[in-house]
């Protein structure tokens, strides 16, 4: 599995970019990605890509990490840091109510 990156174009579509990560990388970006996170790309006038990650909170889509870098041997790097980033806001699982019937209750 590559981690998807939505990625933003001049003309103002979009299109998905999938760079491929060591597995853990993928592993947790693939958990980021199941809780409703997103992560996105876009080509700055400078030519560098502004890799960023947004997630819910309170039904808002939220920037919860972000990094623009060179468009060279920085780019890996610069996913690995947002995948590790990311995953800091991922909203807690509910948790399931566990009811236990008292003496008599059925």
């Amino acid at each position: 599995m590559s981690i998807p990156f939505v990625r933003g174009r001049p003309n103002g579509r979009r299109a998905l970019a999938e760079i491929s990560r060591p597995q853990e990388t993928e592993a947790k970006a693939k958990l980021f990605l199941s809780r409703n996170g997103r992560y996105l790309c876009e080509i700055l006038k400078s030519g560098q890509p502004h890799l960023f990650a947004l997630i819910d909170i309170d039904g808002e889509p939220t920037q919860v990490a972000g990094v623009v870098c060179d468009n060279d041997g920085e780019v890996l790097g610069a996913v690995d840091w947002l995948v590790e980033e990311s995953l800091k806001y991922i909203p807690a699982l509910p948790q399931p109510v566990v009811h236990i019937p008292l003496p008599g209750q059925a």
